[in-house]
């Protein structure tokens, strides 16, 4: 039996496309029980894929790909966001807080990255 494939452009920062197969698939498109639709993110320079949302579920995958195998209505979205964000540091009393060699306690992350703060007296 044939079931519709619903998918939403995200808000803002990039698109969203479906194929199956070489098969370009639109939103509100029906296919076949059991074909894999590979949903394409193209997020903008400077985003990235946040997560997926596949009927409802959250999928916590931040790759612009996604494959879903439909056996029923299926519904899917992509959040995007930023890929770099500011971090700032204060210092809690005395002392300075500084970041490699910028003194004033902020830089620029990319999205999963970690940073050890040191402190001075």
């Amino acid at each position: 039996a044939p079931f519709e494939v619903i998918y939403t452009q995200p808000t803002a920062n990039g698109s969203l496309s479906a194929k199956a197969g070489s098969k370009a698939v639109s939103t509100g498109d029906t296919v076949e029980g059991n074909t894999v639709v590979t949903f394409t993110a193209k997020p903008n320079s400077g985003y990235m894929v946040g997560k997926w949302t596949v009927n409802g579920e959250t999928i916590d995958s931040q790759k612009n790909t996604l494959d879903v195998t439909v056996k029923k209505d299926t519904e899917v979205s992509v959040t995007i966001i930023p890929d770099t964000y500011t971090v700032t540091a204060v210092a809690d009393g005395t002392g300075t807080i500084s970041v490699g060699t910028d003194s004033t306690g902020s830089y620029q992350a990319k999205y999963g990255t970690s940073h050890l703060y040191g402190k001075s007296r």
